[in-house]
């Protein structure tokens, strides 16, 4: 039975790897679920065991991407304040150098798709930014961190890495020119401490 769910999950995995690849290469529309299982290895059936269209597969690949990291990020109580927001800009610009295409599908299919860009606020961007308004809630509460809007200290912190994607996927530039060590902690200050002296 533990056999059978480990290999159930593997070939989901499996499935999403192959599918975001498909994606990034051809785009929302192109991309078929026969090119998907071939990339995959499986029948173009077995996709529809695990998800039941082509759009919950591509919500699918970023929910893993972009929101399944998050709460082992932000419910780390073993690390400083610093060390969070720090690794959480680390863990997202990782994301982006191995990932750019993923990127550059959300820009391009959320200008054209309005449906597909409703579909990734409510599955992708509310969930993540729920759990990180969530961890600035409990700072707040403790006392760590001054009274705010959570969801305005979240949004904030994730526009930094959205406006640091934008600005890798237009310019083509290598990623490592602008998702440096020194982006991380100058984020990281900023954003804890603000600019002024």
């Amino acid at each position: 039975m533990a056999e059978s769910a480990n290999r159930k999950k593997e070939r989901r995995k499996q499935i999403l790897e192959a599918a975001m690849r498909i994606f990034a290469q051809k785009g929302f529309e192109r991309a078929t679920t026969k090119a998907i299982a071939a990339e995959a290895g499986v029948a173009e059936g077995t996709i529809f065991i695990y998800f039941p269209t082509k759009r919950d597969l591509l919500i699918s690949c970023m929910q893993q991407k972009i929101v399944e990291p998050l709460p082992e990020i932000f419910n780390n109580e073993s690390i400083s304040d610093e060390e969070v927001v720090r690794e959480f800009f680390k863990n997202r610009f990782r994301l982006l150098r191995a990932n750019q295409g993923m990127f550059k599908l959300m820009i391009s299919e959320g200008l054209y798709n309005p449906d597909l860009l409703k579909e990734f606020f409510e599955r992708i961007f509310s969930p993540g930014l729920a759990e990180v308004a969530r961890y600035f809630s409990r700072k707040m509460e403790s006392g760590a961190f001054k009274k705010l809007d959570p969801a305005v200290v979240a949004r904030t912190l994730v526009g930094q890495v959205i406006f640091h994607a934008w600005i890798l996927v237009i310019s083509n530039t290598d990623p490592d020119e602008i998702l440096s060590e020194d982006l991380v902690n100058t984020l990281t200050v900023i954003f804890l401490d603000g600019v002024r002296a």
